[in-house]
C-alpha cells in the first residue's frame, strides 16, 4: 500500500488512493504586452505559481471514536508552521516542501474515513537528494564537473577548509565567478591583518594567576578539567563574588580583537551566576569588559553585558536579554574588539549541529575623547556568583587574543589562516567565516551563480590554499 513520509514522519493508518494530482510542472503564467497594429505580442516575463498537490487519502481506525483520534494526530502530524519535506512512496528520490492547505473533509463509515489533502508548495519546485562533490587538486589545477540533471538550474553551496595563508578565494565556471578578498599584484604585500597573541583551549590553568581586578570581590577557586575552567569553590560574599584568573599578553597591543568562549546555562528558576572577561593595561586599569549572567532570582533570563571602561567612569553599551530568551542556556562567543578609537562587542550564541553563530548583538563605541586607549595587557577571566543563591551551570571554554595590524595602501590582509572554514552559500547569497557572516569580503563584481542544466565545469583559484566540497540538489520545474 502506498503512502507518503511529511516532516520525517508516516502514519500507519494512512494510504493514498487512486487519483492523486501531481502536475508535471507548476503552473506558469506568460504576461504578454500586446500593440495595436501589430500581430501577437511581447513576451514581457514569466511568473511561476506555488504548486499544488490533491491526495486523496484512506485512514482506519479500530472504531468511530478511535478514528476521531486518528484524524486529531493527523492534524498534529500534518498541520505546520512552514513547509516541510514531503516523499510520496512511488517517488522517493523526489521532495517536496509543502504545508496543507484548506480543511480536510472526511467521509466517515465506521471506523473508516476518506478524504482529500491539499498541499501547497510555496516552492514550486520538486528537489533530488543531495550530492556531494570534492573539488580535487592535483598538484596543478583544481577543478570538477559538475552534472545537473534537473530541468531547472540549482544553486550550490561550497565549504572551503583553509590549509594556508590567502587574500583572496575564487570560484569559477565559464560563464561567471564568486570572488573573495583581493588577489596580490607586484607592488603590493600579503599581510596576516590579525596576529594571534593568546590561543587558549582552557585546558590548564598553567600560565594564569590569581586576580582581583573584577566587579565584586575576587575569592574562591577556578581550575581546569582538561577541557575548560571551571569553579570548585565560590568562596563567600552578600554581593557578586567568586573565583578570576589574570594572564599577561607577550607585550602590550594598540589594537585588538578579544574573543572568549562562555558556557551559560541554569536547570533551575534561581540559580544565579555570571561568566566574565576583562581587559587590563599595564597599570591593572580596567578597560572594558563583557559578561553573559544570569541575575534573575525566580526565573531563567541569561543578560549580555558589554561595557568599555571600568566601573566608575565606563560606558555601557549592551545590557540586554536578547529577543524571546534567546541567549538561555547560551555557549557561545563574547567578542570585544578596539580599532583605532572604535570599540565594538560582539555576542554569538554558537550551534554546534551547524556551526554558525545565531542570536548574534553587535554594539560600537567611539571613544572620541581617547579616554580608555591604553594599550591592552592582560586579560582577566571570572566567574561569579551571588550572595547565597545556587549558581549556575558556568565555564570559560576558550580565550583568544589577535594583534590587529593596521595596513598600509600596499599592503593586502589575508582573508583566510590554515584552519579558518569558509562556506559560500549560492542559495541563500551568504558566507560565513568560521560560523559567523562574511558578506564583507565579497568581491563586488562576484556573483552567487546557478548550475545550469547538463555539465559546467568548476575551478578553484588559487589551486590548493583549501580543500572544497560542493553540495547541492537539482531541481525540477
Amino acid at each position: 500500500m502506498s503512502s507518503f513520509t511529511f516532516n520525517g514522519e508516516r502514519m500507519d493508518s494512512v494510504v493514498v488512493l487512486r487519483g492523486r494530482k501531481r502536475p508535471p510542472w507548476a503552473p506558469v503564467q506568460r504576461n504578454v504586452l500586446k500593440m495595436p497594429g501589430f500581430p501577437g505580442g511581447y513576451l514581457q516575463n514569466t511568473e511561476i505559481d506555488v504548486r499544488i498537490l490533491e491526495v486523496p487519502i484512506f485512514i482506519k481506525g479500530d472504531n468511530l471514536t478511535h478514528l476521531q483520534r486518528v484524524k486529531e494526530d493527523l492534524a498534529a502530524w500534518l498541520v505546520t508552521d512552514e513547509p516541510k519535506e514531503l516523499i510520496f512512496d512511488d517517488d522517493p528520490t523526489r521532495i517536496y516542501y509543502a504545508v496543507v492547505d484548506d480543511t480536510f473533509d472526511f467521509e466517515e463509515i465506521i471506523q473508516f474515513g476518506q478524504g482529500t489533502i491539499r498541499f501547497l508548495c510555496p516552492d514550486p519546485y520538486v528537489y533530488g537528494q543531495e550530492q556531494t562533490l570534492n573539488i580535487q587538486y592535483d598538484g596543478n589545477e583544481q577543478t570538477v564537473v559538475a552534472q545537473n540533471n534537473g530541468s531547472a538550474p540549482t544553486y550550490p553551496k561550497f565549504v572551503a577548509t583553509f590549509n594556508q595563508p590567502t587574500t583572496f578565494f575564487d570560484i569559477i565556471t565559464p560563464s561567471d565567478y564568486m570572488r573573495i578578498g583581493k588577489p596580490v599584484s607586484v607592488e603590493e604585500m600579503e599581510v596576516p591583518r590579525e596576529e594571534v597573541m593568546v590561543d587558549d583551549e582552557c585546558q590548564s590553568t598553567t600560565g594564569w594567576g590569581s586576580a582581583t581586578e573584577i566587579d565584586g570581590t575576587a575569592t574562591g577557586t577556578m581550575t581546569s578539567d582538561g577541557l575548560k575552567f571551571h569553579v570548585t569553590n565560590y568562596g563567600t560574599g552578600s554581593g557578586w563574588h567568586g573565583p578570576a584568573l589574570k594572564k599577561s599578553l607577550s607585550s602590550p597591543i594598540q589594537d585588538f580583537i578579544v574573543e572568549v568562549w562562555v558556557t551559560q546555562r541554569s536547570t533551575a528558576p534561581n540559580q544565579v551566576g555570571r561568566a566574565e572577561f576583562y581587559l587590563l593595561d599595564v597599570n591593572n586599569r580596567t578597560l572594558g569588559k563583557m559578561a553573559m549572567k544570569d541575575w534573575m532570582k525566580d526565573t531563567h533570563l541569561n543578560y549580555g553585558e558589554a561595557r568599555i571602561g571600568d566601573s566608575a567612569q565606563g560606558t555601557t553599551i549592551i545590557n540586554y536579554a536578547g529577543n524571546h530568551k534567546v541567549w538561555n542556556d547560551f555557549y557561545g562567543i563574547l567578542r570585544l574588539s578596539r580599532i583605532d578609537n572604535l570599540w565594538t562587542a560582539y555576542i554569538g550564541k554558537y550551534d554546534i549541529n551547524t556551526g554558525k553563530h545565531y542570536a548574534r548583538l553587535t554594539e560600537t563605541f567611539r571613544d572620541v575623547d581617547g579616554k580608555w586607549d591604553d594599550p591592552l595587557a592582560q586579560i582577566v577571566v571570572h566567574l561569579g556568583a551571588r550572595a547565597n543563591y545556587p549558581t549556575t551551570i558556568q565555564f570559560i571554554d576558550k580565550v583568544k587574543v589577535w594583534k590587529v595590524n593596521q595596513n598600509t595602501t600596499l599592503e593586502v590582509p589575508y582573508i583566510a589562516q590554515a584552519g579558518d572554514v569558509i562556506e559560500i552559500d549560492h542559495a541563500t547569497n551568504a558566507i560565513f567565516k568560521n560560523g559567523e557572516p562574511f558578506l564583507s569580503a565579497k568581491d563586488f563584481g562576484a556573483n552567487f551563480f546557478a548550475l545550469e542544466r547538463g555539465q559546467t565545469e568548476i575551478a578553484i583559484n588559487p589551486a590548493g590554499v583549501a580543500t572544497v566540497q560542493m553540495t547541492f540538489r537539482e531541481r525540477w520545474r
